[in-house]
């Protein structure tokens, strides 16, 4: 949750995008990862945000040779912030919490339907 809620305020520091080299390196949770460990720890960060509303795309402008990573779906977290103030981090946590402990229900509830079936 913590490094979800880093690329939120990455993003929000860089609205214009940013590169992978640069994520890993801004956020202190990626930092130490190897290559292949850091894009998977993205690649479920970012599931997990777009499970939010907030989708992380890639970017790759020829004609400006800019490229990319680059946030969408911040029209939801700029409502959220207006309505919450500065709950709105306290917000995000909760229902990331709560998501957790739902799924982790779910599966429960699935190994024990595949464990105990009549």
């Amino acid at each position: 949750m913590q490094r979800c809620l880093a690329l939120i305020i990455l993003f929000e520091y860089n609205p214009n995008g940013t590169d992978a080299d640069y994520i890993k390196d801004s956020i202190h949770q990626y930092r130490n990862l190897s290559s292949s460990a850091f894009h998977r720890s993205f690649e479920r960060d970012k599931d997990v945000l777009r499970s939010i509303g907030f989708v992380i795309n890639y970017i790759n402008d020829k004609s400006s040779l800019e490229s990319g990573y680059k946030l969408t779906g911040t029209n939801i977290w700029k409502d959220i912030q207006h309505d919450q103030g500065e709950n709105s981090f306290e917000f995000l946590t909760t229902f990331l919490y709560f998501k957790n402990i739902i799924n982790f229900y779910k599966l429960a509830m699935e190994f024990y339907s595949i464990q105990y079936k009549p």
